[in-house]
């Protein structure tokens, strides 16, 4: 999206861009009184989202409210103001050649609808839910799905004042799967779910679900895959002797973290390390990463065409 030519040197000329994500932006200098080192700025901008920008001849700027959060989504407590240059231009992003597997392109205003699928602590549904609700995220926790009823996530979730639903295997039926996948997807429906979020869910999901929700299913795993698929990866890191795992968003598909990545990050493993220290290291970047890629896909930078996911994140461009 060009600059308009009738901008000028004053605010605001405000661009209603719901595709516009401030990626295209981490690259820039930024002016701003915060205290924070310029590569911590730059990893925190990668997820902030922003529906109107003043753009202006010389700069774009953004007024972004509240702290630096540990989530990567909003930043600094005064507005940012991102120097232009002849050195560098700011691609605003291609226009989509695919279909949003959000099914949208989603806003703040109208974020998309998302169900979370746990079986355990339910750590990362916490951060996720936290990070919706307190910085104004293109995506929300409509309703929490457990399989197990002592789950502790179960608990969070009631406090965070999500609704939760319980959908234990039925027992005594002929397709015990298939029956407890239908459980799930009449819930799915009672709350006009638009995405499904899996976080510490540990059951594999059947063709019998995908095939109606296919494209729309993401996964975190604790590790760096392909590397390590599987319920005990960081046993099998340690195991191995690696030196670096990490942590993956990917699609669903049938088999055990087998979809396309979408997101990764790498953490080192430090002498000395066990699961459990392994195990809180790796949560801290997962934590990070997962409102960052739900961000990109409520947005619409993820699309599918021709049964391909295409990855669409703005960037900036350098002139050479």
């Amino acid at each position: 999206m060009p600059i308009p030519a009738n901008a000028t040197n004053k605010l605001p000329t405000v661009i209603q861009t719901p595709r516009i994500n401030a990626f295209a932006l981490g690259l820039c200098s930024a002016s701003t009184n915060a205290t924070t080192s310029a590569s911590s700025k730059r990893a925190y901008f990668e997820a902030i989202s922003c529906e109107a920008w003043a753009l202006t001849k010389d700069f774009v700027a953004i007024s972004v409210t509240g702290p630096l959060n540990p989530c990567g989504t909003l930043s600094l407590q005064k507005p940012l103001r991102y120097e232009r240059s002849n050195q560098m231009k700011v691609s605003f992003g291609k226009i989509m050649t695919g279909t949003p597997i959000g099914g949208r392109v989603a806003t703040v205003a109208n974020p998309l609808r998302c169900a979370v699928l746990i079986s355990g602590s339910g750590s990362g549904m916490q951060a996720l839910v936290k990070a919706q609700q307190h910085h104004g995220l293109s995506h929300t926790t409509s309703v929490v799905i457990s399989n197990r009823s002592e789950a502790g996530g179960v608990q969070l979730a009631e406090e965070l004042g999500v609704e939760v639903k319980l959908v234990l295997p039925p027992k005594g039926t002929e397709n015990t799967r298939a029956a407890h996948e239908d459980l799930i997807m009449e819930i799915l429906e009672q709350y006009d779910i638009e995405f499904v979020v899996l976080s510490g869910y540990m059951r594999l999901l059947s063709p019998h679900l995908l095939e109606s929700w296919r494209g729309r299913v993401v996964n975190i795993h604790p590790s760096y895959l392909p590397h390590f698929p599987g319920a005990h990866a960081h046993r099998d890191v340690l195991v191995s002797g690696a030196k670096l795992t990490g942590c993956t968003v990917h699609m669903v598909d049938e088999g055990m973290d087998s979809g396309t990545i979408l997101a990764q990050e790498i953490v080192p493993v430090l002498s000395g390390d066990d699961e459990v220290s392994l195990s809180n290291r790796v949560k801290v970047e997962e934590h990070r990463l997962y409102p960052r890629v739900l961000s990109w896909i409520a947005q619409g930078f993820v699309t599918m065409k021709s049964g391909k996911v295409h990855l669409d994140v703005p960037q900036v461009l350098h002139n050479d």
